[in-house]
């Protein structure tokens, strides 16, 4: 309230109307995409943004009897990078307290997973007896324009940059790059396509995890799942066996289990109704792994053992989002012993923090994840460490 967005030109306005009738029209017309709005009350009237206060030029200045309101629908800030963390700082809008948080590894992933607000920055206070406190804001040091933040001990503060573009994001066609891959246990859908057995399209998500529940004749391990899908992918080496007339992936995958720990990966060929089975996989012939355009899927077996040639290498001051268990070790060496001994899923690599003793384990690593190592964002007091491709030579 009693503040104005100036610095950019309106795409509409709309006069003789309400404040309510000013934000239902900002969330329902199909005309543009409206992202703010600033309503006068003295006159009435609507002005509609296609952008918002963190564009270039934007300022938000105070004016008296002036409702400046951003649409809060068209922002996903689950998925934007974090700014380097802040010690001593605090930001002073909080929208939700979160206490006995344990660490700032928690605080962040609280931050992530909020579904009642846009949160685009946390604060976490560990008070010492007092015990810590997680504190979510709507606001950001970029929302905020400079303001809002103040000294406080002991705290960090860290805040994500989620600046947006003018172009519509769901007008933007769903294109991605040839060498990302589409996972049932994954993170990514290459292209725009259904999948030979007519599995409705995947669509991008970086927080979410896709399961496709699969009946199996062989008993499977005891794994969280036994199978990691690549669609239109293949390994360029030798099989131990090609079985013929194989009519679903799900028989391919019974095929390799029944040879299992011999058969570490599979290559089922839709419209040869052909099975492969390979004695490598995916990590261990990094470079044999290959997309194509033929109606092909890779299947990566979870119930084998890694390749011994595996080595942990370390990446500091690094830090992979993708997490699938939190628990604490006492330094770098006890939180990989803990990957190494993980019975539930195969741990390919962990988030170790130096200072809070977090230990973060995860089933995915820098060549799973479609950005690559561009995957890593930077964080202070954090080490992030892999098990590399395992290639064997």
């Amino acid at each position: 309230m009693d503040h104005e967005l100036q610095g950019l030109s309106p795409i509409d306005v709309v006069r003789v109307v309400s404040l309510e009738q000013c934000q239902q029209f900002c969330l329902e017309t199909r005309k543009y995409v409206c992202r703010s709005a600033n309503y006068f009350h003295l006159r009435r009237e609507c002005q509609v943004f296609g952008d918002d206060r963190t564009a270039d030029k934007a300022e938000l200045v105070h004016a008296s009897r002036v409702d400046y309101f951003e649409n809060q629908c068209l922002v996903e800030t689950s998925f934007c990078p974090y700014q380097k963390s802040e010690e001593d700082l605090a930001m002073v809008y909080v929208t939700k307290s979160i206490p006995d948080t344990i660490s700032t590894l928690h605080c962040e992933r609280e931050c992530n997973r909020e579904r009642e607000f846009n949160c685009r920055s946390y604060t976490y206070w560990d008070r010492g007896a007092h015990g810590s406190v997680c504190m979510l804001s709507a606001e950001s040091r970029l929302t905020g324009q400079g303001v809002g933040l103040s000294y406080r001990k002991g705290a960090t503060f860290s805040g994500k940059t989620c600046k947006i573009h003018t172009a519509d994001a769901r007008q933007q066609p769903t294109i991605h790059p040839s060498n990302e891959h589409d996972t049932t246990k994954g993170t990514v859908a290459t292209h725009p396509t259904k999948d030979p057995v007519d599995i409705p399209i995947l669509v991008p998500s970086l927080d979410s995890v896709y399961f496709n529940k699969v009946c199996l004749r062989e008993r499977p391990c005891k794994k969280l799942w036994s199978f990691e899908r690549y669609l239109h992918y293949e390994l360029h080496v030798e099989p131990i066996r090609e079985i013929s007339g194989v009519l679903e992936r799900a028989d391919c995958e019974d095929l390799c289990l029944h040879e299992t720990p011999h058969c570490k990966s599979a290559v089922y060929h839709y419209l040869e109704r052909t099975c492969f089975l390979f004695a490598e996989n995916k990590r261990s012939a990094a470079t044999r792994f290959h997309y194509t355009s033929e109606e092909v899927e890779y299947l990566d077996n979870q119930c084998t053992s890694e390749s011994p040639t595996c080595q942990y290498r370390e990446f500091p001051d690094r830090f992979l989002p993708q997490l699938d268990r939190l628990s604490r070790a006492y330094n770098l060496k006890d939180c990989q012993r803990q990957c190494d001994t993980e019975r539930d899923f195969v741990c390919r690599s962990v988030n170790f923090e130096t200072v809070a003793k977090d230990c973060a384990l995860s089933s995915e690593d820098i060549s799973s994840v479609p950005q690559g190592v561009s995957a890593l964002q930077p964080r202070r007091n954090s080490l992030y460490s892999e098990k590399g491709s395992c290639e064997q030579g």
